[in-house]
Formats: structure tokens, C-alpha cells, sequence
């Protein structure tokens, strides 16, 4: 709960494509998008799930291979923080931003070989979950 790893967005995306199935909702996957869109930013990705780029702010899912499989270990420290996301959005500066070239790179690398090469792996948000928890620092 509360891991950043999506469960609620995917919740979402799953009570949305339920909802329009129970209503017989003739609507089609671009309109459920849109719809997904205004709910939260990684909605969208959980209406079709899988390897994917994402685009913008969520709204673009390009398909992209499976990986090949491989192990990978998730950590969720026990820390509690009010409005998480929002927070940690709130003091990400410039220098944590890249361009998208190592992003691009990597689903250049899972299109032609299905492998997640872990030097093109990152995540914005490791020099703010510092900031924000400092018992994480150095670890």
C-alpha cells in the first residue's frame, strides 16, 4: 500500500473497463483512454498493462516486447508520508529531469532484444527519497 508501484491506478483502470462492460457502455479503448487520463496519470498504462513507453503525462502507451525475464528484488520501506506524491513532485528541481535519451534508449533496447539493461535504468525520485526520508540516505 502506498509503494508507488500503481495499485490504485490499476484499480482504477480495472473498475473503469468493468463499469463499461456492466453498463454495456459502447465505448471504445481511445475514449476509455481519455477517461483514464482525467483520473490519474498512469491509468491509462493499466487498461492494457505489459512492457510499455509512456508518453507525455501518461495519456501516449506504446506497447513495447516483453522483457526476458529476470529477477529483481522491490524494497518498500515501512515510512509514511501526508500527500506523497505531491510532495515528492513538489521538490524535484531541473537537475532531476533528463531529456528522454536514456528512456528512449532502453525501449530501443527491449524492441530489439527483450532485455532491460540496468544501465539505462534510473528513477528521478532517488536524490528526493533522500530528502524526504532521510534514514534511506546511503543506503
Amino acid at each position: 500500500m502506498a509503494s508507488g508501484l500503481g495499485g490504485a491506478s490499476a484499480g482504477a483502470a480495472g473498475a473503469l473497463v468493468d463499469f463499461a462492460g456492466l453498463w454495456g457502455a459502447e465505448i471504445g479503448w481511445g475514449e476509455l483512454g481519455s477517461i483514464a487520463s482525467s483520473l490519474g496519470s498512469d491509468v491509462p498504462f493499466f487498461l492494457s498493462g505489459g512492457t510499455a513507453l509512456v508518453r507525455g503525462r501518461g495519456e501516449e502507451v506504446v506497447p513495447l516486447p516483453d522483457v526476458q525475464p529476470m529477477w529483481l528484488v522491490l524494497l518498500v520501506p515501512p515510512h509514511q508520508l501526508a500527500a506523497k506524491t505531491a510532495e515528492m513532485y513538489r521538490h524535484l528541481t531541473p537537475a532531476d529531469w533528463s531529456s528522454g535519451d536514456r528512456t528512449e534508449a532502453m525501449a530501443r533496447a527491449i524492441s530489439k532484444a527483450g532485455l532491460l539493461r540496468q544501465a539505462l535504468a534510473g528513477n528521478a525520485f532517488e536524490r528526493q527519497a533522500d530528502v524526504s526520508f532521510p534514514s534511506l540516505a546511503g543506503q
